[in-house]
């Protein structure tokens, strides 16, 4: 139990690491011209949400590869699957509350010109059905990475396949 747990977590670890290495290359390549769909808007340009559906999908395959080897079993991924939903969905419905909410309070500074990663990161707008998808396919990366081991692999969920498994010398 106690590696299924430690799966899940250093799993979690691992993709959040990636994530944030691979969008900080990308944002050192792209730009504030790639990332936002145009000068002054905060909102997210379809590159920029095509890379990180593509990084994310990265990241989490090795998520759920590194929670399978560390847990040794299918519920460590299937486990570390059901927490990047879970976040994901809360997320999104945050954000879709965020959007319906009245807006009171005056509106958002327009983007500057230049601004620092950071600042991007905590101003971009992208679109709402983003969050939903962005998790969809996260779990699913965690997933398939999980299933990168299971052929031949032997786990705590089940005997090992073939003779070589099971302590038979052939005989």
């Amino acid at each position: 139990m106690g590696r299924i747990v430690a799966g899940v977590i250093l799993g979690y670890v691992l993709i959040v690491m990636l994530v944030f290495a691979a969008l900080g290359g990308a944002w050192t390549l792209l730009g504030a011209d790639g990332a936002f769909a145009r000068p002054g808007s905060w909102e997210t340009s379809g590159t920029w949400i095509a890379v990180m559906l593509v990084v994310g999908a990265i990241a989490a395959v090795l998520g759920g590869l590194a929670a399978r080897r560390i847990g040794r079993s299918v519920f460590a991924p299937a486990s570390l699957a059901g927490v990047v939903l879970l976040l994901g969905v809360l997320a999104g419905v945050m954000q879709v509350m965020a959007n319906r909410a009245p807006n009171d309070g005056p509106e958002p500074e327009p983007r500057p010109e230049q601004v620092t990663m950071t600042e991007a990161m905590n101003g971009a707008r992208p679109p709402t059905w983003f969050q939903f998808a962005n998790t969809v396919v996260g779990a699913a990366g965690v997933l398939m990475g999980g299933l990168l081991l299971a052929s031949g692999a032997r786990d705590e969920s089940g005997p090992a396949q073939g003779a070589e498994g099971t302590g038979d010398a052939g005989t």
